[in-house]
This record gives structure tokens, sequence and C-alpha cells, in this order.
């Protein structure tokens, strides 16, 4: 059974006569950030409550949340005036800060990502801030020597430390924010 939170109150559960969404899509790829498509109708509780880069969604199966992300667009509505809504998922928020022109050196991927993610923390709002989980990626000496140049976080990321050592990014969503 499939449910869909927005902003913590109920946009899709099954059975419900209100809270309805039609032609749902779910589109997850490891290591990226994924996103979720659907088509609100009028009679939906939180039709009028959805904002373009302020709406926060949840998709769970069953207890599971197995997406969690952002409205960035609402493309069209129908005429019988159903929404579109279109969501990126949180992984997307590591491209809306920008990494200063800098020389890093002797750091560890953990020490690497984690001045990356405070650059990127200090200059987003609170619900887009991403902390250090569990880093598996290991370097043989621990003294990585890499530059950045005003790139987006997440490209630095990419670059800097996940296609040169391989692995893999993904969030995880807790109550008291993204790792």
């Amino acid at each position: 059974m499939y449910k869909v939170k927005m902003d913590g109150r109920t946009l899709y559960y099954p059975g419900d006569k209100e809270a309805v969404l039609t032609a749902p899509t779910v589109r997850l790829q490891t290591g990226y950030a994924g996103t979720f498509e659907f088509t609100v109708p009028m009679n939906n509780p939180l039709y009028d409550q959805i904002q373009n880069r302020r709406s926060m969604v949840s998709v769970y199966r069953d207890s599971t949340e197995i997406f969690y992300g952002e409205v960035r667009k609402q493309p069209k509505i129908d005429r019988y005036k159903n929404k579109s809504v279109y969501c990126a998922g949180a992984m997307s928020f590591l491209s809306d800060s920008i990494q200063p022109q800098a020389e890093y050196h002797d750091m560890s991927p953990r020490q690497m990502l984690e001045t990356f993610l405070n650059f990127h923390n200090s200059q987003v709002e609170d619900r887009k801030k991403i902390y250090v989980g569990i880093v598996t990626i290991t370097d043989s000496n621990d003294s990585l020597y890499r530059y950045t140049n005003f790139e987006n976080t997440l490209k630095a990321i990419r670059e800097k430390l996940v296609d040169k050592l391989g692995g893999y990014l993904r969030l995880r969503h807790e109550s008291d924010g993204l790792y």
C-alpha cells in the first residue's frame, strides 16, 4: 500500500475519496535524486496548498519512505482543473549551492565530503541542509588532493569523490534532517 504526504499532511491515501492522485509515477535510481510526478484533482483538500520550491513530498510504501523531495513545478492545469505536479528528490538540493574556488590537501574522503556539505549548509535554508552520515569509501592513505572552482555541490561531490573513488550517493531522511 502506498501513501503520499505533503508537508506532513495526507495528499494521497488508498480508499480516501478526497485524498486522491492520478497517474503517480516515482522514478528512483541509485546515486541520483529521483523524481515523483502526479496529477492532483481539484477536490483534493491540499490542491491549493501545493507550492513550488516550498512544499515537501514523501512517498511511502507501507511504512517505509521511498521518496522525499520538493515540489519543483506545476507545469499545467487541464480543462478539468487537474494540476500536474513535478517533484525532485532531496539530493537535488546539492545543486542549490556553489563550492568556492579552493584547494584541498591531505583529507580523507569523509573530511572532504564534510567540507563540501558545510559549504552547502551555509548557503541553503534549514530544510535543505544535509549532514554527513555513513561514509564507506576510503582512500589508501587519506591524503586526497582536490580543487574546486565554483561548481555546484552535487557536481563537486560526484567529480571529486564518487567518480575518482567509486561508490554512490544515497540520502537518508530522518526526523532531525537529511544524512
